[in-house]
């Protein structure tokens, strides 16, 4: 009787908690370490949970086993780009070169030089004169038997004159200076006759534009020649044709006077004082001679 009493009363008794011996943890069995190991270390004790995981384990790849495109980019540099390179290194060394090469070749300095002593030259206003020995062909002869400056003027053929029945064979030069471009004209205003017949040409930088020998009177334009801005070399040759005359008389038959026509220009004009000048030693010790003298 006592037994059926004390089952009826453990059956109205509050049911406790459950448990699921599967989900208690076992005591824990320390896994063997093994270095070819594939299995991932998940935990040091194994659960009594069933799992349906696969034993079979792949290990994730190593950084170092792939490369992305930008790593293959950058690391191998196209066939173009290559060929490049070595072009600019290649222009580079020529350059380097080229610069030692002009470093080399200067000549040591020894101070500082100034622009006049480098150059030691002075512009004198006007034409240099050269006297040479008189002959009918207008031949200059190895060395001018004078030198002398001399402003633009109307010369004639007593110009320089020592005696007066002296002859020369005269050679007038000078630097043009251009200051803009344009067709220049040369003008001579020549005078000889029949008694007394002369011989003139006139070079602009050693190419002739008048040539002629013969007896003539008046304003002889040359053929214009186109000219760029600087300094241009100006030279003329006059001299008389022959040595025995029935009167000589030079000073009143035989003249002449150069003149330029610019592109702006109507006529042919005197040359301005910056526009014709001769370009002498510095050390020169001379004065040109005076149109007024």
């Amino acid at each position: 009787m006592s037994f059926l009493f004390l089952f009826l009363l453990g059956a109205f008794q509050e049911e406790g908690p459950q448990t699921d011996p599967r989900l208690t943890p076992g005591e824990a069995i320390p896994l063997p370490f093994d270095v070819n190991r594939l299995a991932p270390w998940v935990a040091d004790q194994r659960s009594r949970l069933p799992t349906n995981t696969d034993t079979a384990f792949v290990p994730a790849p190593e950084v170092g086993d792939y490369r992305s495109r930008v790593d293959l980019v950058a690391s191998e540099p196209s066939e173009d780009a290559l060929k490049k390179e070595n072009q600019e290194l290649r222009q580079r060394i020529e350059q380097l070169e080229q610069m030692m090469k002009a470093v080399v070749s200067q000549p040591p300095v020894s101070g500082a030089v100034s622009e006049e002593a480098e150059t030691d030259k002075k512009s004198v206003p006007g034409w240099t004169v050269e006297l040479h020995a008189w002959n009918k062909n207008g031949r200059l002869s190895n060395d001018a038997n004078t030198t002398l400056l001399t402003e633009n003027c109307p010369f004639t053929g007593r110009f320089a004159q020592r005696t007066r029945s002296q002859m020369h064979l005269y050679r007038f030069m000078g630097t043009f200076r251009v200051k803009e471009s344009g067709r220049y004209v040369f003008a001579s205003d020549l005078k000889c006759d029949r008694l007394h017949p002369c011989g003139f040409q006139f070079f602009v930088d050693k190419q002739p534009l008048m040539d002629f020998r013969d007896d003539t009177a008046g304003f002889t334009l040359s053929n214009g020649i186109p000219l760029t801005p600087g300094d241009h070399q100006l030279e003329f040759r006059t001299w008389m044709l022959k040595s025995m005359y029935a009167k000589f008389s030079p000073g009143e038959n035989y003249s002449w006077h150069i003149k330029v026509k610019a592109p702006n220009d109507f006529t042919a004009r005197e040359f301005e004082p910056d526009e014709l000048f001769s370009v002498v030693p510095r050390s020169l010790n001379m004065s040109a001679r005076r149109c007024d003298l």
